[in-house]
């Protein structure tokens, strides 16, 4: 899915990162506020790197950037973190559309057109040729999905 989701923002540079640290484990972590979380976020990145792991190699996700982008750049800096902020909306791209309509079709029982549409998409290379091909004719004669019956669209 990662290769689908690059072919769709030719901009996007990617790097296969080395892995230069060994932990035993990564911990989960719940903070009271969020000044608090990035906080805590900065204090683990400093370890990182006073256990030899280099900045660049380190990087953060947030739920919503544009909300934590003012505390990062001023905590990170107090503790003398670089910070170097990109931002990729992905959320429209093909790939994850395909993606939403899967978890969408098993919340609602897998509607059959909804369902269709993931079983035909180009993005899920484990599904076989011979059932995309055939999915649509197939389910449309045996109405096989939840709530139609046959010879409804």
């Amino acid at each position: 899915m990662l290769a689908s989701v690059r072919s769709q923002l030719p901009g996007m540079e990617t790097r296969e990162l080395k892995r230069t640290l060994m932990r035993e484990k990564t911990g989960c972590y719940t903070y009271p506020s969020m000044e608090d979380e990035v906080e805590g976020i900065a204090r683990n990145i400093k370890k990182l790197v006073l256990e030899g792991m280099k900045p660049w190699e380190i990087t953060v996700s947030f739920p919503v950037l544009t909300k934590y982008l003012p505390m990062v750049r001023r905590i990170f800096k107090k503790y003398g973190i670089p910070v170097n902020i990109g931002e990729y909306d992905l959320s429209a791209s093909r790939p994850l559309t395909a993606l939403d309509e899967l978890l969408n079709c098993i919340a609602e029982d897998y509607p059959r057109n909804a369902f269709l549409s993931f079983l035909t998409s180009p993005y899920f290379p484990g599904i076989p040729d011979v059932l995309k091909e055939r999915s649509v004719s197939y389910s449309y004669r045996a109405a096989l999905s939840r709530g139609n019956s046959p010879g409804s669209p």
